[in-house]
């Protein structure tokens, strides 16, 4: 059924933000289920080889603003995500709605 989702309705690449000391590199996407559901932004953290791992989704909004406070601690529309510490690995996302931190 994702996959099915994600073929009719494609993810819109936005922007990708680096970290100050490039550690870390996320992609922020746009998406847009039209009629049958909403609108959003996530946010993947680049990993290793071709892995990605979503630390992001708020849903509602169109723009995504990002801050670096350090070479770990990112404020994307004013949440802060600490990468080094608060992002289980075995978490799917950081929802707006219902946040993991």
């Amino acid at each position: 059924m994702v996959l099915l989702i994600s073929l009719l309705f494609p993810n819109e690449h936005i922007k990708t933000v680096s970290s100050p000391d490039h550690s870390y590199l996320i992609d922020f996407y746009q998406w847009d289920m039209g009629a049958a559901g909403t609108f959003g932004i996530l946010g993947e953290l680049n990993g290793p080889l071709w892995f990605k791992k979503r630390i992001y989704r708020e849903e509602r909004t169109e723009n995504v603003k990002i801050k670096w406070g350090s070479n770990s601690k990112v404020s994307i529309n004013n949440h802060i995500l600490n990468l080094d510490e608060q992002i289980p690995m075995d978490t799917n996302d950081y929802d707006i709605a219902n946040p993991l931190i």
